[in-house]
């Protein structure tokens, strides 16, 4: 079994990635399929990880929206033809939890 601070580490690689990428700008991330499908694996990567964090460490950080980022993951990995892609790029804008220094601390 995975540890917490494993899940965690994979939870900010994937966060990195995404804000590595997102620097490219909009127009390049509505331009580029191959952009979106990477940042959607590594949402899913978070979203995965999230859920497999022991209720101990969520309990221990009820400002983390974890019950919506797991419902994301789910969403892109089972409802991934009901996406809108330019709903979702604000959506991840306005509520991603680990993309501030402060979650970093986790």
């Amino acid at each position: 079994m995975r540890s917490d601070l494993l899940y965690l580490q994979d939870i900010l690689d994937a966060v990195n990635n995404i804000v590595r990428d997102a620097s490219r700008g909009r127009a390049e991330y509505d331009r580029d399929d191959h952009m979106q499908t990477w940042m959607v694996y590594h949402i899913q990567i978070i979203g995965e990880a999230a859920q497999r964090l022991s209720q101990a460490l969520r309990a221990q950080h009820p400002e983390v929206p974890w019950t919506q980022i797991a419902a994301m993951r789910n969403i892109l990995v089972h409802g991934y033809f009901r996406i809108d892609w330019m709903r979702y790029g604000l959506w991840w804008r306005k509520t991603c939890p680990f993309s501030s220094p402060r979650s970093r601390r986790l």
